[in-house]
Protein backbone atom coordinates (compact mmCIF):
# COMPACT_ATOMS: atom_id res chain seq x y z
CA UNK A 1 0.00 0.00 0.00
CA UNK A 2 2.81 2.43 0.77
CA UNK A 3 4.05 1.89 -2.62
CA UNK A 4 0.90 2.49 -4.36
CA UNK A 5 0.06 5.99 -2.28
CA UNK A 6 4.17 6.91 -2.65
CA UNK A 7 3.32 6.61 -6.52
CA UNK A 8 0.35 8.32 -6.49
CA UNK A 9 1.72 11.66 -4.16
CA UNK A 10 4.51 11.64 -6.92
CA UNK A 11 2.09 12.08 -9.79
CA UNK A 12 0.36 14.48 -8.13
CA UNK A 13 3.59 16.01 -7.85
CA UNK A 14 4.94 15.82 -10.61
CA UNK A 15 1.14 17.15 -12.47
CA UNK A 16 1.49 20.20 -10.42
CA UNK A 17 5.16 20.39 -11.90
CA UNK A 18 3.51 20.42 -15.30
CA UNK A 19 1.34 22.68 -14.89
CA UNK A 20 4.19 25.20 -13.48
CA UNK A 21 3.99 25.08 -10.68
CA UNK A 22 6.88 26.64 -8.55
CA UNK A 23 8.54 24.74 -5.63
CA UNK A 24 6.86 21.80 -5.30
CA UNK A 25 7.73 19.71 -2.51
CA UNK A 26 6.24 16.39 -1.17
CA UNK A 27 7.58 15.79 2.60
CA UNK A 28 6.65 12.30 4.12
CA UNK A 29 5.22 13.28 7.99
CA UNK A 30 4.25 9.52 8.43
CA UNK A 31 5.03 8.46 11.88
CA UNK A 32 5.34 12.60 13.10
CA UNK A 33 1.54 12.89 13.19
CA UNK A 34 -2.03 11.83 13.56
CA UNK A 35 -3.79 13.16 10.36
CA UNK A 36 -2.16 12.07 7.43
CA UNK A 37 1.54 10.84 5.87
CA UNK A 38 2.49 12.92 3.28
CA UNK A 39 2.01 17.34 2.86
CA UNK A 40 2.20 18.34 -1.22
CA UNK A 41 3.42 22.03 -1.32
CA UNK A 42 3.14 24.41 -4.31
CA UNK A 43 3.30 27.71 -5.30
CA UNK A 44 1.42 29.35 -7.59
CA UNK A 45 2.28 32.53 -9.71
CA UNK A 46 -1.09 34.25 -9.41
CA UNK A 47 -4.69 33.65 -7.92
CA UNK A 48 -5.76 32.69 -11.99
CA UNK A 49 -3.23 30.14 -11.77
CA UNK A 50 -3.86 28.71 -8.30
CA UNK A 51 -7.55 28.16 -9.55
CA UNK A 52 -6.18 26.70 -12.69
CA UNK A 53 -4.43 23.90 -10.18
CA UNK A 54 -7.13 23.91 -7.64
CA UNK A 55 -9.10 22.08 -11.00
CA UNK A 56 -6.28 20.02 -12.49
CA UNK A 57 -5.57 18.71 -8.51
CA UNK A 58 -8.95 18.06 -7.93
CA UNK A 59 -9.62 16.45 -11.43
CA UNK A 60 -6.43 14.22 -10.86
CA UNK A 61 -7.64 12.68 -7.43
CA UNK A 62 -11.13 12.11 -8.29
CA UNK A 63 -9.80 10.18 -11.27
CA UNK A 64 -7.52 8.69 -9.16
CA UNK A 65 -10.30 6.80 -6.76
CA UNK A 66 -9.47 9.02 -3.76
CA UNK A 67 -11.82 11.42 -2.32
CA UNK A 68 -11.57 15.09 -0.95
CA UNK A 69 -12.32 14.93 2.74
CA UNK A 70 -14.37 18.03 4.45
CA UNK A 71 -14.50 19.89 1.19
CA UNK A 72 -14.99 23.72 1.79
CA UNK A 73 -16.69 26.35 -0.06
CA UNK A 74 -14.43 29.19 0.43
CA UNK A 75 -12.61 32.02 -1.57
CA UNK A 76 -10.14 31.31 -4.26
CA UNK A 77 -7.90 34.26 -3.66
CA UNK A 78 -7.39 33.49 0.25
CA UNK A 79 -3.53 32.48 -1.00
CA UNK A 80 -3.46 28.82 0.32
CA UNK A 81 -5.91 26.54 -1.04
CA UNK A 82 -5.72 22.75 1.11
CA UNK A 83 -7.21 19.70 -0.36
CA UNK A 84 -8.01 16.75 2.37
CA UNK A 85 -7.62 13.46 0.67
CA UNK A 86 -6.84 11.42 4.33
CA UNK A 87 -3.40 10.30 3.96
CA UNK A 88 -2.22 13.15 1.92
CA UNK A 89 -2.74 16.96 2.09
CA UNK A 90 -2.46 19.04 -0.97
CA UNK A 91 -1.28 22.62 -0.10
CA UNK A 92 -1.44 25.44 -3.02
CA UNK A 93 0.08 28.29 -1.98
CA UNK A 94 0.99 32.29 -2.87
CA UNK A 95 4.52 33.03 -2.68
CA UNK A 96 3.30 35.21 0.39
CA UNK A 97 1.28 32.70 1.99
CA UNK A 98 4.43 30.11 1.62
CA UNK A 99 6.91 32.20 2.84
CA UNK A 100 4.48 33.43 6.06
CA UNK A 101 3.30 29.90 6.89
CA UNK A 102 6.82 28.36 5.96
CA UNK A 103 5.44 24.75 6.28
CA UNK A 104 8.64 22.82 5.10
CA UNK A 105 10.28 24.64 8.20
CA UNK A 106 7.30 23.14 10.59
CA UNK A 107 8.26 20.33 9.30
CA UNK A 108 11.79 19.74 8.98
CA UNK A 109 12.30 16.71 10.99
CA UNK A 110 10.60 15.00 8.01
CA UNK A 111 11.61 13.62 5.03
CA UNK A 112 11.22 15.40 1.51
CA UNK A 113 10.91 12.76 -1.21
CA UNK A 114 10.41 15.16 -3.67
CA UNK A 115 11.63 18.51 -4.82
CA UNK A 116 10.66 20.38 -8.39
CA UNK A 117 13.76 21.34 -10.43
CA UNK A 118 12.37 24.72 -9.67
CA UNK A 119 12.71 24.61 -6.33
CA UNK A 120 15.16 27.45 -4.78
Amino acid sequence: MEDTLSKKIISIAELLEDNKAKNVEVINVSGLCSWGDYIIIATGTSETHIRGLKTEVKKHVLQSGDDIKNPRMRDDTSGWILFDCGDYIVNLMDEESRGFYDLEDRWSDADVIYQSSSSS
